[in-house]
Order: structure tokens, then sequence, then C-alpha cells
């Protein structure tokens, strides 16, 4: 009991020691937006401090609907992509990545999701100390999917786009969090 208080008061003295991005959050990670509201259940953006892997890439995915690039939507693109890998059992490529995030634990916290494109662009301009030079070479994957025919289901990643035509490859995974 006296852990779970002593956790419960950092991260409200956390909580109300943010004021904007580019600060530490309760999970230890960097801070990269602030929606300047507790709508919805949520006012910053985290992101971790580390990489939770990287995954080999296959996008055999199906007809995906509903994810959105907009800033605020990892946590809901994660959530439909980790539904449609269970519908159709499914685990290569984004799905893989998804759930990466999902069963990710770190700093006491385990509400990590992969990040919507436009999320993943924020977390790198504000916290680009962690991504370093060298990892402008390595592909991030986001959860917004966007289909371009019927044939051919895209994932967009920050750094460039990765699709079915290439049959190999693996792509970096870096946790978000909302609080």
């Amino acid at each position: 009991m006296k852990f779970f208080f002593i956790n419960i008061l950092f991260v409200l003295l956390s909580a109300c020691a943010l004021e904007g991005a580019n600060v530490i959050g309760p999970a230890g990670g960097f801070v990269f937006y602030d929606k300047g509201n507790y709508n919805d259940g949520w006012r910053y953006l985290e992101a971790s401090p580390i990489d939770a892997g990287s995954v080999g890439y296959s996008f055999l995915l199906g007809e995906v609907t509903g994810t959105s690039a907009s800033i605020g939507m990892g946590k809901q693109n994660t959530d439909i992509i980790l539904a449609l890998i269970n519908a159709n059992e499914d685990d290569n490529g984004v799905g893989n990545a998804a759930k990466l995030c999902s069963e990710f634990h770190f700093g006491g916290y385990n509400d990590w999701f992969l990040p919507s494109e436009n999320e993943l662009e924020q977390m790198i301009k504000t916290a680009k100390y962690s991504f370093e030079e060298r990892n402008k070479k390595n592909i991030y994957l986001t959860s917004t999917l966007y289909r371009r025919s019927e044939s051919e289901g895209v994932v967009r990643s920050y750094f460039r786009i990765v699709n079915t035509e290439q049959s190999s490859g693996s792509a970096q995974i870096r946790p978000a969090r909302r609080f």
C-alpha cells in the first residue's frame, strides 16, 4: 500500500509540474505533445525513451478502415489493428508492431500504443535527441494505415512508405502513451 501511495503521489506531482511539451513524463519518457486540456481523459502524449524493438514487415492485413493520421488517434488505431490481427490470426508486420506496443512495459506503465503518423512526426520534431542522425535511415512504423488499391495495403511511416512490393525488411517501433 505504501508503494502504491508513493507511486500515485509521484504521478500527481509529475503531472502538476508539466507545462507543455519538452519535459520528462511520469513513465520517464519525453512529453512531446500537450493538447491544453484533459478532454477524453488525457492531455499529454509521452514517447518511450527507448524503442520497443523492431519487427519484420509484411503487410497482408486485408481490408483496413478507421485509422487516422491525427494526433490523439494512435491508441484507437492500435486497438483497431489488434482487433484485426486477433480476428485474422495475423501476427506479421504492423500487427506485430501494435502487439509489441500494447505489451510494452516501461517506467511502471503498460498503456503504450503504436503512434499515429502525425504523433510520430511530432515526437521526432520534439524529441530530436532520441532520434539520432543514424536513425534517419531507420523505418519507424506508425499505426496509420492507408489503402492504395484493392491489392496493395500500404503502411505509412515517417521516414518512408513501406509497401507490399518490398518483400522483406525491418522497422523500428517507438511506443507512445497518453495521460
